[in-house]
């Protein structure tokens, strides 16, 4: 009976995790840059490994869903080298196994499992969000100097090709991956048009968009390459100065919604110290695990709420 009801947890969260993936501006976003570059597949990217899973019966349930693409992309984004097969399976892993504990304790609500468990199937991905936003961040604080350096080597004679691949010997990664990519592309007869969309595939921040943009100006017209970037450098610190300024100032807001957060914690463990018989009958009420955790989600809520008002975007 525990297996067949693991079997039914895990079919669940499957559809959960297609419904909550599949959504409509993800795929017209994806179909529209498809339609504006239908000749990228074919030369999309030299070391990227299609392979959706090592699992083949896997991999062909997962070629039948178009997030697939996506979390492929998310995933190389973030600095992970794993399929969406295992990020897949790792997440209905999660939820079946949450769920299947949470059912078994008879003072959690179904509303509550349901909600908790797709909570928890959406953990790894979301952990692979931060991943990503961390990496892109680490990027955008050692761009500029890989841009300075870039610009020195050009004024020094250095070929745009050979000034990126000793740059990128010598710049903190991501940045240095990233060059180093883009230069084995070229290596490998790619365009310098394509292997800079690429780059800006990979690492889609205004930074890189603008590098692309005076490479690809200065390739075709041609022109001082090197102030250019030198240039494009300074006011690359600038804005990584300017997040720091206002990450500073939003810092106060975090620390608010984090002790909000904790204060009812803080007053329910207060008043089971000073007054027991008064929160028992909270949960001894018949409605009082209902309460307690229609409590506990609308505390989340608000906990995410508050961080997504104090994260201002620079």
């Amino acid at each position: 009976m525990t297996a067949v009801f693991l079997v039914f947890i895990f079919v669940c969260c499957f559809a959960a995790l297609g419904a909550a993936l599949l959504i409509v501006s993800q795929l017209r976003a994806q179909h529209r840059m498809r339609q504006d570059d239908p000749g990228g597949a074919a030369d999309a990217d030299l070391f990227r490994d299609d392979a959706l899973s090592t699992i083949s019966a896997w991999a062909s349930i997962l070629k039948r869903f178009d997030f697939a693409d996506l979390l492929r992309r998310r995933l190389e984004e973030a600095g992970l080298s794993w399929s969406p097969g295992r990020l897949t399976l790792l997440m209905l892993l999660c939820g079946a196994v949450s769920m299947a504990i949470l059912a078994r304790l008879s003072w959690v609500p179904l509303w509550a499992t349901l909600l908790a468990g797709a909570a928890i199937t959406a953990f790894p991905y979301t952990m692979v969000l931060r991943l990503r936003a961390r990496r892109f961040l680490r990027f955008q604080e050692n761009f500029p100097d890989a841009l300075d350096s870039l610009a020195r080597a050009m004024r020094a004679g250095h070929p745009l090709a050979a000034a990126m691949d000793l740059v990128a010997n010598e710049a903190e990664e991501p940045a240095a991956g990233e060059l180093r990519r883009t230069v084995a592309e070229v290596s490998l007869g790619v365009s310098w048009d394509r292997a800079l969309a690429h780059f800006a595939e990979r690492m889609p921040v205004a930074d890189v968009a603008l590098f692309a943009a005076a490479v690809q100006l200065q390739v075709r017209s041609g022109g001082k390459l090197g102030d250019a970037l030198g240039k494009l450098s300074e006011d690359m610190r600038e804005t990584v100065a300017l997040r720091g300024e206002v990450n500073a100032v939003a810092a106060h807001g975090k620390l608010t919604g984090a002790i909000l957060t904790a204060m009812p914690f803080a007053i329910a463990l207060m008043m089971m110290v000073v007054n027991p018989s008064y929160m028992a009958t909270l949960f001894h009420y018949r409605w009082g695990k209902d309460l307690i955790w229609a409590s506990l989600t609308f505390l989340a809520l608000g906990h995410l709420a508050i961080r997504r008002i104090v994260a201002v975007k620079t």
